[in-house]
């Protein structure tokens, strides 16, 4: 009969796997959902990477889609893989591999919340930015008409602010995970103790 250590039976296999994925789809669903909603805000700005016949005004709502998915899901997923080594491993060193799936990934939607957060503020300080500094040159040569500038500004600062937000989000959330760790890790050898010290 063969027996099977304690140290491995906690190694919830299945649960960090699953950890894992949903990390990497959490980046993929948030950069398909980022720039979906950017290709609809300004549609020329993402002509500066899809060289579509006849410009940016004959693009469809189909083509914005395709583009922007196509190069979302790459980007998204690139991202996404990243955040999910980082965290998962995290999880895995911090709770010396006993953490289960359901603790681990309840921190995934705040961390979508605070990456979708720098998001949006990057997006308005590019236009806050334009607003300012309208007349600069790196301004007025962009590539956008005057009309679409201030949109343009709008995307090129949100993405910035993705990437950017998406690293707090990282850092954010293993701090989270650290912190409460520790706490629930506390409250059991108290409650440990307590059943001890009970005739």
């Amino acid at each position: 009969m063969v027996r099977v250590s304690p140290t491995f039976k906690r190694l919830h296999v299945a649960g960090f796997l699953s950890l894992f994925v949903c990390s990497a789809l959490a980046g993929v669903a948030m950069g398909c959902m980022m720039n979906i909603i950017n290709g609809l805000i300004c549609p020329s700005y993402f002509s500066l990477f899809f060289d579509f016949p006849g410009g940016s005004s004959l693009w469809t709502t189909q083509q914005l889609y395709e583009a922007t998915v196509e190069q979302d899901l790459k980007e998204g997923l690139g991202f996404g893989l990243v955040v999910a080594v980082v965290f998962t491993l995290f999880v895995f060193v911090v709770s010396t591999a006993s953490c289960k799936f359901r603790f681990a990934s309840s921190y995934l939607p705040r961390m979508t919340i605070a990456a979708f957060f720098f998001w949006f503020v990057g997006g308005l300080n590019g236009v806050l930015v334009g607003a300012t500094f309208s007349n600069s040159p790196a301004i007025v040569n962009l590539g956008a008409t005057s009309e679409d500038r201030c949109r343009f500004l709008w995307v090129g600062g949100s993405i910035y602010g993705a990437y950017f937000g998406g690293l707090i989000a990282l850092f954010l959330g293993c701090t989270w995970f650290k912190r409460d760790w520790k706490k629930s890790k506390s409250l059991q050898a108290f409650s440990t103790e307590n059943e001890d010290d009970q005739p």
